[in-house]
């Protein structure tokens, strides 16, 4: 049951898409004069935003990302509660722009964590100093510091990890030499690394910071759509709505309602079989006018869905259904 409290805890938060974008007709000026249309045009030219991505190269941007997540699990007439916390600072420098991407160099500056439930606790803080450090807390406390890249490409959206692989490599061939380690498999060490820090999952949650962006110039007031599908963990739609609510200075303030729904049909046949999944979003980015990255967001999330266990000596040979309700608070801030 450990593996499935888990598998959800990690659910949307590290979310990876195939994507389609689709923007709004702009019906303004129809069935004016030619003339009046032509100024109604330009004013509105004038008046356009151009909500893109375009940081300073070379200067290096502080995020603070804080989560916390509720989780309540029915399985039969027994409840499990999960509580997990995490707040991780990290730093995105561009190094280089070429064509439609942006090259960004990411450095993993604090991990702090805390998943409590009543089958195990985990607790990690990468701040923490001295000999009394948690096995955990050596590895994540050795992937601070360490340098990555990560490319973005502005018009699709796609988000490419590059020498994330060999950051693991050579941390876990660093740990694996100490003595609180020695007794544990290498290959073990891997599984470990890629439950916490898998590259695929890592390149799927940065993706959500890239995904605001529309694909042409907007007015204040105006909406635009963006609408994805996932496969793994669970297959879904995901159909986001982003409005321009106001602008204050340089600062961009942008709503966002999204709406996720189940793809029936599209499971795989080994794993547990979902009858019933709704789930919503809702929240509020500032983003930065000169350099488009996101300086502030508040997210809520809330999901419920039922799935089935199947039959195994774990659940007396019988299938079991499992009801479970996830509600998420994200908040990212650059500091």
């Amino acid at each position: 049951m450990k593996k499935f409290i888990l598998f959800f805890i990690f659910l949307f938060f590290l979310y990876g898409c195939k994507e389609s974008q689709k923007l709004p007709q702009n019906h303004l000026g129809i069935g004016q004069p030619s003339t009046q249309r032509t100024q109604s045009n330009t004013n509105e030219e004038t008046n356009l935003i151009d909500l893109k991505l375009k940081p300073s190269i070379g200067k290096e941007y502080t995020f603070k990302n804080e989560f916390s997540q509720n989780i309540t699990q029915q399985i039969d007439t027994l409840t499990v509660e999960t509580q997990n916390t995490q707040v991780l600072v990290y730093s995105l420098k561009p190094i280089s722009a070429f064509n439609d991407s942006i090259l960004f160099q990411v450095n993993f500056k604090r991990i702090q964590q805390k998943i409590v439930s009543p089958l195990f606790t985990i607790e990690v803080n990468t701040s923490k100093t001295g000999k009394n450090l948690s096995p955990l807390e050596v590895f994540f406390s050795s992937i601070i510091g360490k340098n990555f890249g990560l490319i973005v490409n502005i018009a699709s959206k796609k988000v490419e990890i590059i020498g994330f692989d060999s950051v693991l490599n050579k941390v876990i061939e660093n740990i694996s030499k100490r003595k609180e380690f020695s007794s544990i498999d290498r290959n073990m060490l891997f599984q470990i690394s890629n439950s916490f820090f898998n590259p695929g999952e890592l390149r799927k949650s940065f993706e959500k910071l890239f995904e605001i962006y529309p694909s042409k110039k907007i007015s204040l007031g105006e909406v635009w759509d963006y609408d994805k599908e996932v496969f793994e963990p669970i297959p879904a739609k995901i159909s986001n709505s982003f409005l321009l609510k106001k602008v204050v200075d340089d600062s961009l303030f942008v709503s966002q309602n999204t709406k996720i729904n189940f793809l029936k049909g599209k499971q795989n046949v080994n794993e547990p079989k979902i009858s019933e999944f709704i789930g919503n979003q809702s929240g509020e980015f500032v983003v930065s006018r000169i350099s488009g990255l996101v300086i502030k967001s508040n997210m809520f999330q809330q999901i419920n869905f039922v799935y089935t266990l199947p039959a195994s000596p774990q659940t007396n040979n019988r299938e079991v259904n499992v009801t479970t309700k996830i509600k998420s608070n994200f908040s990212l801030r650059l500091q």
